[in-house]
């Protein structure tokens, strides 16, 4: 079998010294599912609440970190997080996930100004 290898802009980043996520930084479709995802992620903290706190923080793990695999594709969450709920308090008094999104931030941010700066280079060709 051939094979064809190009570069398609996509890193991997290992994640707390575990397993790796991989994505483009660049690629305007991650913007796209991301700001789906933010409005989304609205509806999962409003569905929060009842009785059964256990399970309520169970479920809205799962939602999480259904919404990245749909910002990641590609990536086990589950095997990323080594099953940690995203939820769960740190030691920094931020969750899981907002200590996530948070050391994602400069990568995300360079990524979409690359993006920007192409898709703007491109229009005035």
């Amino acid at each position: 079998m051939e094979k064809l290898q190009f570069d398609c802009g996509v890193r991997t980043f290992r994640v707390n010294g575990g397993e790796s996520l991989r994505f483009n930084p660049a690629d305007p479709n991650l913007y796209a599912r991301l700001q789906s995802a933010g409005e989304r992620l609205a509806d999962i903290q409003k569905e929060m609440g009842g009785d059964d706190v256990p399970k309520m923080l169970w479920e809205a793990d799962k939602k999480l970190k259904g919404l990245l695999c749909e910002v990641f594709p590609g990536n086990d969450m589950e095997k990323l997080f080594a099953g940690v709920n995203l939820l769960a308090p740190t030691k920094s008094g931020k969750t899981v996930f907002e200590n996530f999104m948070e050391a994602l931030e400069p990568i995300l941010t360079a990524g979409a100004e690359e993006c920007a700066k192409r898709i703007v280079g491109e229009s005035n060709a």
